[in-house]
C-alpha cells in the first residue's frame, strides 16, 4: 500500500466503527447457539476452534457483509482512500459493490478474509483496509437478482433528466453528466434557420440589402477576407466586443425594414457575472434580452440581471474544434435549461453557438436539442446566414421565441380560457406552484389559479408534455374521480393545448415539421480537454477528475495543436491592447457602442496581422461536414449577395415577407468580474490544444445499425385543472402533520389500486399535504405515468423519468413495477424530507445523500441497502444526518423501516397487508 493511503488510514482510525457489525455477528451466533463454551472467547478464537462463518446460512452470510460495508461507509477515511478502479473514490467501489452481496451470485470466499479480520478487535486498521480493496477490486456489476414473481407487466425502461436532482447545490461536474444524457442532441439539420425564422416580416429582403450595404462604401464592413475587424484568434472579450460593435450597426441598416410590432433588444454581454435565478451560480457568454431591462450595478440583486430575462443565450468558444461535442455544446444546453426553467411559460429556447467563426443555431425543447448546420461567418453564404440570424432574433416575436400564447395577459393579470360543458370560462393565474428544472422530458408546470367571476376556490393549473403513446392522464384522472377514489386529487378539466388551431407537439408544434432523421449524430471528441491561454491554463466543462486515466495524443492531434498554438502566438502582441480596452473599467458600467466601435477598429489591424493561420486552425473543426475554403481562396472575389439569393430563389428557398419601420435598440456589456466569483459559475475555454478522439456511445434515438431512428420520438402538450390545492409534504408545519399527510396518501395508494391504476411514480413532489380545518390531511397527485393493473404490454413511450431518489431498491435493479414499489418509495419520501428539511421553510442544500441525484442505478441501490440494513446502522445514520426538526421521527422511522425491508433486506414477497401495517405504524408515530 502506497505512502499516501498509509497516512489517510493513520490520521483516521476506525475505532468503534465496525461495532455494529461484530454485535451482530455475536447476536447470530448466540441465536444459532454456535458460541459454545466460550462466550468470553475474543471473535478470532471463535473463528478457529468452532468455524461459526461456516456454519451460517446464505441470507445470514450475506446481512453479515451488508452490515460490515455498511458499516466502513460511514468511515471518513472511505472518502478519502483512492479508488480501486476508475471510481471517485473507494466509497464509490463500495456502493458498487454492495449490489453484488444481495446477489444469487454473492461469493463468500470473496469476503471470507476482511469478515475474520474484521470481527477481530486487534486487527490493524492498515490489515483491514487492505482486504475492503481486495474485495472491491474487479468487481463486475452483478445480474439483476430474481424478478418477485407478482402480477405486473414489462415496463417502459427507466431514463433520468436533470428534473428528478432535488436538494443539491448542482455542480458543473455533476449536473452535466445527467444532462448530456438527456438532451441527445441532433445537428446539422437543414433548412433549420429558414423553419424557425419564417414568420418573421421581409427578413430575406432585409438580409439581402443588408449584407449589400455591408460590402460597399470606402470602409465596407465586410470585404474579401470576411467581416473587418473580427479579431483573429476570436479570444472571447474581443468577440464580445466585435459583436456588441456590429450589431447596432446591422440594426441600423436595417432600419426601413423594421416591423412595427417589434419589442425593442439589446445584446447582453457580462460572461463573468452570474445571473440570479440559478440553484448554482451560473454565468452566460452572450445573449439577447428586452431592451426595458436594465442593469443597475449598485442596487444589489434587484438591479442584476436574471435567467427570466434571457431570450436568446448564446456560447462563444474561440477555436473552432470546440463545435463539437460535449464542449460549447453542453454550455449552451445549460444556459437552456435556466432559461426555461426560470420562465414558466416557455415552450422551447432558440441558441446560438458561435466557435471561432463556426456558427450553429440551436433550438431546446422538451425532447432536447438540435441545431443545424454549421456555417462560417467569414464566407459570404455564411455571413448572410450570420445577419438572418442577428436579425431574426431581434425582430421575431414572443410566440416564435418559444413562449406560450395561449397563457394570456389583461391588465396585468394572467390567464388561460377553456371551454367547459360547452361554456367558455377564464382561469385567472395566482402564481407559479412548481417548474420542472430540465430540459428534456415532461417538464412539469403547476399553477394556482381561480375562475374569474370566483376568487374563492383554489384550483391547479397543471401543464406537461406527454409521449402520444402514453393514456391520457386527464382521463385517467377524470375516471378514478367518478369511481370515488380518495385522497386523490379531483378531476376538473383537460385538454391538448392548441396553438392556431392545431394540437401544440414537439415535433410539428415546435419543429415545424424539421426531418431530424437526416441530421448527424454527435461526432467524437475529447470528454476532457486542457487549454492553454495567454494567461493561464483554463479546464474545459468536462475536465477528468483527479486519478482517471489520460490518453497519449495521437499525430494528428499534436498537429492540430501546432496550428492552433501558431496562430494564437501569432496573435498575442496585436490582440492584447483590444483585450485590455474591454476590460479597463474601472467600475460595471456597460460598454458604449462608441466604446466597442473604437476596440474593433484596433482589433483589425490583428485579425489581418494572422488571418492566414486562424484560417488553416479554423478548417479542423471537428464536426464540420464540409471542406472550408481558406482566407486565399476566400479573398479571390467579392460577396456576391444577389448571385447567392438568385441561386436559393432557383432552388426554391427564397421566402420574402411585408413589414413596417421601426427604430433600432442599444447594448448592454459587462465585462468585469464579478467579485463574489466561486465553483459554480461557467467554465471557460479560450483555446483548444489536444483533442484525443473516443468513441461515442449510440445515442438512445439511434437503431441497432447504427442509423437514426426513422420514427423519432415526440411529445404532446397536455394541461389539466385539478380541484384540490395543496402544498409540497416538506412544507408540513410539524412532524405529526408530515406524518399524518403520508398516512393519507398511502390510503390514497390503496383507494387508487382498488379502482385498477398504479401510481408508479411516489415523489416529494407528489405528495401533498393540506392542513386547513376540516381538509383531507394530505392526497396524491400526477397521474402521468400511473397504468391499469390489467394492462398486457407496455405502453411503446421511448422512456419514463421518477426522481431517483424515491425509487424502490428494486426498480434499480430492473424489476418490474408493482405496488410494493410504490409502497417503498413512501418510506424513502418520508426519509428524504428528514433528511433535507429542517422545518417547513428551511432545506439543507448539501448532505450525505446529496449524490443519490447522479450515483448510477448499482451505486444508488448500495447506499440505499446500507441504509436499511438494520437498526443500530439505521439509527445512527438516522441520528447524524436527521434535522433537528424531524431527530423525534427516527424511532418510527426504524419501526417502519422494520416492516417495509424485513430482515433488513429488499422485500421479496408482494404483501398486500402491508398497507395497513404502515399505517399503523404512521398513527402511531402521530400520536406520539
Amino acid at each position: 500500500m502506497d505512502e499516501a493511503r498509509l497516512k489517510i488510514i493513520e490520521e483516521h482510525p476506525i475505532g468503534g466503527g465496525l461495532d455494529s457489525f461484530r454485535a451482530l455477528f455475536a447476536s447470530t451466533c448466540e441465536s444459532l447457539n454456535l458460541a459454545g463454551s466460550l462466550p468470553n472467547a475474543n471473535a478470532i478464537d471463535q473463528l478457529e476452534q468452532l468455524g461459526q462463518l461456516e456454519q451460517l446460512d446464505q441470507e445470514a452470510l450475506q446481512k453479515l457483509t451488508l452490515t460490515l460495508f455498511t458499516a466502513l461507509q460511514l468511515l471518513k477515511a472511505v472518502q478519502l482512500l483512492r479508488s480501486a478502479g476508475r471510481g471517485q473514490n473507494l466509497l464509490s467501489d463500495i456502493l458498487q459493490f454492495i449490489p453484488t452481496i444481495v446477489s444469487l451470485d454473492f461469493d463468500f470466499d470473496r469476503v471470507k478474509a476482511l469478515l475474520q479480520v474484521a470481527l477481530n478487535d486487534n486487527s490493524h486498521d492498515v490489515l483491514i483496509w487492505g482486504q475492503v480493496y481486495s474485495a472491491v477490486t474487479e468487481v463486475t456489476p452483478p445480474p439483476p437478482p430474481p424478478q418477485v414473481r407478482w402480477s405486473s407487466v414489462t415496463d417502459t425502461p427507466i431514463t433520468r433528466n436533470t428534473s428528478s436532482i432535488l436538494n443539491s447545490s448542482e455542480l458543473r461536474r455533476e449536473v452535466d453528466q445527467v444532462l448530456k444524457e438527456e438532451i441527445d442532441p441532433r445537428v446539422g439539420i437543414r433548412k433549420f434557420r429558414k423553419s424557425f425564422f419564417a414568420s418573421v416580416p421581409r427578413l430575406e429582403e432585409a438580409t439581402d440589402a443588408v449584407l449589400r450595404k455591408c460590402s460597399e462604401g470606402e470602409e465596407p464592413l465586410f470585404g474579401r477576407e470576411g467581416w473587418v475587424g473580427w479579431p483573429a484568434a476570436a479570444a472571447e472579450q474581443d468577440v464580445l466586443a466585435w459583436l456588441c460593435s456590429i450589431v447596432p450597426k446591422l440594426q441600423s441598416l436595417a432600419v426601413d425594414f423594421t416591423p412595427a410590432t417589434v419589442t425593442q433588444r439589446k445584446l447582453l454581454a457580462q460572461p463573468k457575472t452570474p445571473l440570479l435565478g440559478s440553484t448554482g451560480r451560473r454565468s452566460m457568454d452572450v445573449g439577447f434580452v428586452n431592451n426595458d431591462v436594465v442593469y443597475h450595478p449598485y442596487a444589489g440583486k434587484s438591479g442584476r440581471y436574471r435567467w427570466s430575462h434571457v431570450l436568446v443565450p448564446g456560447e462563444l468558444k474561440s477555436n473552432p474544434m470546440a463545435d463539437a461535442p460535449p464542449v460549447a455544446w453542453i454550455d449552451l444546453a445549460t444556459y437552456a435549461r435556466e432559461v426555461l426553467s426560470a420562465q414558466d411559460t416557455r415552450r422551447f429556447v432558440l441558441a446560438f453557438s458561435l466557435c471561432g467563426s463556426l456558427m450553429r443555431l440551436w433550438e431546446y425543447d422538451r425532447l432536447g436539442g438540435i441545431a443545424s448546420e454549421q456555417f462560417d461567418i467569414n464566407d459570404s453564404k455564411g455571413a448572410l446566414e450570420f445577419v438572418a440570424t442577428m436579425l431574426g432574433f431581434l425582430w421575431m416575436d414572443e410566440e416564435r421565441l418559444g413562449f406560450d400564447p395561449t397563457i394570456q395577459t389583461s391588465d396585468g393579470k394572467r390567464f388561460i380560457e377553456i371551454e367547459r360543458n360547452s361554456r367558455p370560462e377564464r382561469l385567472i393565474i395566482d402564481e407559479v406552484i412548481a417548474r420542472s428544472r430540465c430540459i428534456a422530458g415532461r417538464a412539469t408546470t403547476c399553477w394556482k389559479a381561480h375562475l374569474e367571476d370566483d376568487q374563492q376556490t383554489a384550483f391547479v393549473i397543471k401543464d406537461s408534455w406527454q409521449y402520444p403513446e402514453r393514456d391520457d392522464e386527464g382521463e385517467i384522472l377524470q375516471e378514478v374521480t367518478q369511481r370515488g377514489v380518495t385522497n386523490v386529487a379531483r378531476y376538473y378539466h383537460h385538454e391538448t393545448v392548441r396553438i392556431r388551431d392545431v394540437d401544440d407537439d414537439v415535433r410539428n408544434g415546435v419543429r415545424t415539421g424539421l426531418d431530424i432523421t437526416t441530421a448527424d449524430a454527435p461526432t467524437a471528441t475529447a470528454d476532457a480537454m486542457t487549454t492553454p491561454d495567454s494567461t493561464a491554463t483554463t479546464v474545459m466543462a468536462d475536465a477528468t477528475t483527479a486519478g482517471d486515466a489520460t490518453a497519449t495524443a495521437t499525430a494528428d492531434s499534436t498537429a492540430i495543436t501546432a496550428v492552433v498554438e501558431k496562430a494564437h502566438v501569432a496573435s498575442t502582441s496585436t490582440t492584447v491592447d483590444a483585450a485590455a480596452a474591454v476590460n479597463a473599467t474601472d467600475t460595471p458600467d456597460a460598454l458604449t457602442v462608441d466604446d466597442t466601435a473604437a476596440t474593433a477598429t484596433t482589433m483589425t489591424m490583428a485579425r489581418r496581422a494572422s488571418a492566414s493561420s486562424i484560417s488553416t486552425a479554423s478548417t479542423i473543426a471537428v464536426a464540420a461536414p464540409r471542406r472550408r475554403r481558406s482566407t486565399a481562396q476566400r479573398g479571390k472575389k467579392t460577396p456576391r449577395v444577389q448571385q447567392l439569393r438568385q441561386s436559393e430563389s432557383r432552388s426554391g428557398k427564397k421566402n420574402h415577407g411585408s413589414g413596417s419601420n421601426g427604430s433600432s435598440g442599444s447594448i448592454d456589456s459587462i465585462a468585469t468580474t464579478d467579485s463574489t466569483g466561486g465553483a459554480g459559475t461557467k467554465r471557460r475555454s479560450s483555446q483548444v490544444n489536444e483533442a484525443e478522439e473516443r468513441p461515442v456511445k449510440r445515442s438512445r434515438s439511434e437503431s441497432q445499425s447504427g442509423g437514426v431512428d426513422k420514427t423519432p420520438p415526440n411529445r404532446i402538450h397536455r394541461r389539466i385543472i385539478v380541484q384540490d390545492y395543496g402544498r409540497p409534504i416538506y412544507k408540513a408545519s410539524s412532524p405529526a402533520a408530515l406524518v399524518a399527510a403520508v398516512e393519507s396518501c398511502i390510503q390514497g395508494h390503496e383507494s387508487l389500486r382498488k379502482a385498477g391504476f398504479l401510481h408508479r411514480d411516489i415523489s416529494v413532489n407528489n405528495v401533498l399535504i393540506d392542513e386547513r380545518e376540516g381538509a383531507q390531511k394530505g392526497f396524491l397527485i400526477d397521474l402521468d405515468l400511473a397504468i391499469r393493473e390489467s394492462r398486457k404490454k407496455a405502453s411503446g413511450a421511448k422512456g419514463k423519468t421518477g426522481t431517483r431518489a424515491f425509487m424502490a431498491i428494486g426498480l434499480l435493479f430492473g424489476e418490474p413495477h408493482c405496488f410494493m414499489h410504490d409502497l417503498e418509495s413512501f418510506f424513502w419520501v418520508l426519509f428524504w424530507v428528514c433528511v433535507n428539511h429542517d422545518g417547513p421553510d428551511r432545506s439543507v442544500k448539501k448532505n450525505l445523500f446529496d449524490h443519490w441525484n447522479y450515483a448510477k442505478d448499482y451505486e444508488l441501490a448500495g447506499s440505499k441497502l446500507g441504509v436499511i440494513t438494520d437498526s443500530f446502522i439505521f439509527r445512527k445514520r438516522a441520528g447524524e444526518c436527521f434535522t433537528a426538526f424531524y431527530e423525534p421521527l427516527i424511532p418510527m422511522m426504524d419501526r417502519l423501516r422494520e416492516v417495509v425491508f424485513p430482515g433488513g433486506l429488499r422485500w421479496k414477497q408482494v404483501d398486500e397487508g402491508l398497507y395497513s401495517r404502515m399505517r399503523d405504524i404512521l398513527r402511531d408515530g402521530e400520536k406520539e
